[in-house]
């Protein structure tokens, strides 16, 4: 899992209920997203329906209630997105879904938990026409991390699940240069990625080089 698709509710706050929404309804879906096992933030959430993505949403509100349950790093994983509901297709399929974009090459998405359904009366409806506009989401919007050369200045060093030495270890990496990635930085821990493992790792632990 990489998150949770809360909610769906009318812009008001009221929820959907079981009655179809006008065309020119607005909805709010709302959620978290974020590395459920190393912490490591997100910036993207997509929604779909009916096999197309039809909006996105940036991971940027406060979730204490994550980080406290599901990882110290999450403080940041909430993410809110509106969607006019007469711009959502209509295919016979009428759940809602949420997916966290993880970077790559190519990028993957990954299903939040949960779908919700909502259904749209069209019947007389006036034609909607865009209200805004998206620049096309293709696998390569996202790109992989630029991988980069570490120092690792202890004779040994432990990568851990969270940024605390009272984290458990995922990995460890000896002293030297290795090939990797910066994945999160919290100021004085950082998430770091190797081919043998990746994990936090305290920053006076290595160095960049450039």
């Amino acid at each position: 899992s990489a998150g949770h698709f809360d909610k769906l509710v009318l812009v008001d706050g009221f929820p959907l209920g079981d009655a179809a929404v006008s065309t020119i309804d607005i909805l709010v879906a709302r959620g978290w997203a974020g590395d459920t096992g190393l912490g490591m933030r997100l910036s993207d959430v997509l929604l779909a329906r009916c096999n197309r993505i039809i909006g996105r949403a940036k991971v940027t509100l406060d979730r204490p209630d994550v980080a406290k349950a599901v990882h110290p790093n999450l403080v940041r994983s909430g993410w809110e997105a509106q969607l006019l509901a007469g711009h959502l297709p209509s295919c016979g399929d009428d759940d809602l879904s949420a997916w966290a974009v993880i970077p790559g090459s190519p990028a993957l998405l990954i299903s939040l938990v949960g779908r919700h359904a909502v259904t749209v009366d069209r019947v007389g409806a006036p034609a909607v026409s865009n209200v805004s506009a998206q620049s096309e989401i293709r696998p390569e919007t996202y790109g992989a991390p630029a991988k980069e050369t570490f120092e690792i200045l202890a004779s040994r060093a432990n990568l851990r699940r969270c940024g605390s030495t009272t984290c458990p270890v995922t990995a460890q990496i000896d002293r030297g240069t290795h090939s990797g990635v910066l994945l999160d930085d919290d100021g004085e821990w950082s998430l770091l990625g190797f081919d043998n493992g990746q994990g936090w790792l305290f920053n006076k632990l290595y160095r960049r080089v450039q």
